[in-house]
């Protein structure tokens, strides 16, 4: 069963498409909430170049939650560098992510080569890339062009191109479209995030719906999380999905 197939059984078994994203820079953090959350998510999001006290402890026991219930993990480590460099830090270092990532990200702009590289590094069946065409920050300079490119790249990388980072389906073709900034509580923060509801998220498309801040700065998680899991399952078979 390739990722994407893997994908789309997680959602219609946990009927949620929730992907958290634990933005947190503490092993301990991030391994409680993801005990309290991990029966409402398909997928879970870290920076793990944030982590402070990042060991090898830690990652083993994240994965085996993880790989016990039925939950992928999402690297979002935006990869933007030659293929010498990617590889390295793809594989090596103290974080050696392809040992445990089943998602990565990867910059279109670094074209076909770094894709090419991947196919021949990645873990069989169980790893793939989320392509970049924009995000949910003010003032990126994504542009059509861009996005048109990003679109041909992932049809000549089908095996590998899970689907893309966006604020709206932008093909038609199989893929899987992953909308982050969504919060049902603000609209934008201090810094230059903008966030939109998760029925805006499904309106546009969305298969996958990132919820960081949305969820971990309340203070009942939990509840959160089950909200925003009953507000994306309830449109995904609707007009609007």
């Amino acid at each position: 069963m390739n990722i994407k197939t893997n994908i789309k059984n997680n959602i219609q078994q946990k009927q949620s498409n929730i992907c958290i994203s634990l933005d947190y820079t503490n092993t301990i953090q991030i391994l409680d909430a993801l005990n309290l959350v991990k029966n409402h998510i398909i997928m879970v999001k870290i920076h793990v170049d944030i982590i402070e006290d990042f060991n090898i402890v830690f990652i083993n026991k994240f994965v085996k939650i993880c790989h016990d219930n039925n939950i992928l993990i999402f690297e979002d480590r935006k990869f933007a560098d030659i293929g010498h460099i990617f590889t390295q830090q793809f594989t090596k270092g103290i974080y050696k992510i392809k040992s445990w990532a089943n998602l990565i990200t990867i910059h279109s702009f670094l074209g076909d080569d770094t894709l090419n590289i991947f196919n021949k590094i990645k873990n069989i069946n169980n790893q793939g890339i989320l392509l970049i065409t924009n995000m949910s920050n003010n003032n990126y300079l994504f542009n059509e062009t861009y996005k048109e490119k990003s679109i041909e790249m992932a049809n000549n990388n089908k095996d590998d191109v899970v689907g893309f980072i966006c604020q709206n389906k932008i093909s038609t073709h199989d893929f899987l479209y992953f909308i982050p900034g969504v919060n049902r509580h603000i609209s934008k923060d201090n810094n230059d995030q903008k966030y939109i509801s998760p029925e805006t998220a499904m309106k546009r498309g969305a298969d996958v719906v990132i919820v960081g801040s949305g969820i971990t700065s309340r203070p009942d998680m939990l509840n959160e999380t089950i909200i925003y899991k009953k507000i994306c399952w309830d449109l995904y078979n609707t007009k609007y999905y």
